[in-house]
């Protein structure tokens, strides 16, 4: 499938934000320049990303650089998704494990099954944005430590 061109996609300034949402269609891709965290409640979520059609399922955890144009485009009713967008500068001062970061940096949407589920990353997102819209600094702290925490245990996990 053809990556669209640039005036076909819509660019965004977004920064720092944790959001909960209906799944919805996208009419036209978009890119913003943050590293974006993601977990569907239930169903879900067919994305084009880079070109190609990815299917992510509730409860697995996505993470992808969303400078690289993506929009959902089939989704099954009923879900709720979870976002946490974090702006790549501060992504970038985390320093972690060159192997999450060149994947994500080079266009690789990663998705991972929950596999321990006691600790949920869909309570997480919703603590998240519990604490986000609190607008209390340090929860806000306390949300970016817990993300750079799991984006770390998720690199421990990769392939090699």
């Amino acid at each position: 499938m053809p990556v669209p061109s640039s005036e076909a996609v819509d660019f965004v300034t977004l920064g720092f934000h944790v959001s909960d949402a209906p799944a919805n269609r996208m009419a036209r891709p978009h890119r913003h320049d943050d590293i974006e965290i993601t977990v569907l409640e239930v169903g879900w979520i067919d994305y084009l990303f880079g070109g190609r059609r990815i299917r992510n399922e509730a409860g697995q955890l996505c993470v992808r650089w969303a400078a690289i144009p993506h929009q959902s485009v089939d989704f099954a009713p009923g879900g709720i998704h979870y976002s946490l967008k974090v702006p790549l500068a501060w992504f970038l001062n985390w320093r972690l494990p060159e192997s999450l970061v060149s994947r994500l940096l080079g266009g690789e949407m990663l998705i991972e099954a929950e596999s321990d589920p006691g600790s949920s990353d869909l309570a997480m997102l919703r603590r998240w944005h519990a604490a986000f819209v609190s607008a209390d600094p340090v929860a806000h702290r306390m949300i970016l430590l817990e993300a750079e925490a799991r984006l770390l245990r998720l690199a421990l996990c990769l392939p090699q």
